[in-house]
């Protein structure tokens, strides 16, 4: 767990045994995103879970621009989903 914590830095170095100020510009936590899991891979098999697979989807692709999201859904495409989207 540690690996995946990152210690919040001041902007500017501060001198030997100084403590930062509420004035200095601190990173926030919304700066930060987590670690998301990443999807399953979707071959079109799964019948139902097609939902389930776009709602895993849209989580995590959220907040990245709209072409990128294209490319990163399209790479969890496999066998039948992807032959379809290539053939639409």
């Amino acid at each position: 767990m540690r690996d995946q914590q990152q210690e919040l830095q001041p902007t500017e170095p501060l001198a030997q045994g100084q403590a930062p100020s509420p004035s200095q510009n601190l990173p926030t936590m919304s700066a930060f995103r987590p670690k998301l899991n990443k999807p399953p891979l979707f071959n079109g098999k799964h019948g139902g879970k097609i939902d389930s697979w776009t709602t895993h989807m849209d989580t995590y692709i959220r907040g990245v621009g709209e072409s990128e999201a294209l490319s990163l859904a399209l790479s969890f495409l496999v066998g039948d989903a992807h032959d379809w989207y290539m053939a639409n």
